[in-house]
């Protein structure tokens, strides 16, 4: 579960990029993440993951988000970025899957038993010793994907999963998304897809709440979308 409180974050220049932002997403609930280009989508999941100061309260599956607590709040969430090539840096997939698991300490065969165990999930085990400079849009965010998931969190935020993608791949990953148990939010502007995969969505407009519900209640909103998103 994640608790949001009155969460307001401040950039340096003096942006206000979230305003007294509120919202409760429960255990295994998929929403969508709508709004334009500089709504504060972005700036929401990077607040989530601790990487910025803010005022209000989050908690995360009963962590309460802050200083001494990221490391624990971090491990309950991972975060798919919009360029896959921003989380694949290592020189085989492999060791991209490895990364987080062989930084906790965990012992080479349960790292190896993850990676292939998550390598299989995702039906991508040929791709285990090769490059991510040789993949496709559609392989590295599958890889990306996996790399999250070998650190086995409950709650996953994918920022614009579908960008790089064609439509086979789009529909893959719809399909794969579903049959996940994690609680997800997922920032896209693509209706469709977060139509298949979402039951929910919140709608977010110069870093205010403007809506949270189910998603076909939304997305048939035209007034509520123009507003929101044709403004």
């Amino acid at each position: 579960m994640i608790q949001i409180e009155n969460l307001s974050v401040k950039y340096p220049d003096g942006k206000i990029a979230l305003c007294d932002f509120c919202v409760t997403i429960d255990d295994g609930q998929k929403v969508a993440l709508l709004g334009t280009n500089g709504a504060g989508k972005t700036t929401l999941f990077l607040t989530l993951e601790g990487l910025l100061d803010f005022s209000g309260k989050i908690h995360v599956n009963g962590i309460e988000l802050c200083k001494k607590n990221v490391d624990s709040v971090r491990k309950e969430m991972g975060m798919v970025f919009q360029n896959p090539d921003e989380q694949l840096f290592c020189n085989t997939i492999f060791d991209d899957l490895a990364f987080g698991p062989r930084n906790l300490g965990l012992d080479e065969e349960v790292v190896k038993s993850r990676v292939l165990d998550r390598l299989k999930l995702l039906q991508i085990e040929h791709l285990k010793d090769k490059t991510p400079l040789n993949l496709s849009g559609g392989e590295k965010r599958l890889c990306a994907m996996a790399s999250i998931l070998t650190m086995k969190p409950s709650i996953m935020l994918l920022d614009e999963p579908t960008a790089f993608l064609d439509l086979r791949a789009k529909k893959n990953l719809s399909e794969l998304l579903q049959k996940f148990s994690h609680t997800m939010i997922i920032s896209t502007h693509d209706f469709d897809f977060a139509r298949q995969v979402c039951s929910h969505a919140i709608l977010i407009k110069e870093g205010k709440l403007l809506a949270f519900d189910k998603i076909e209640k939304i997305l048939t909103n035209q007034k509520l979308l123009d507003e929101g998103i044709f403004y």
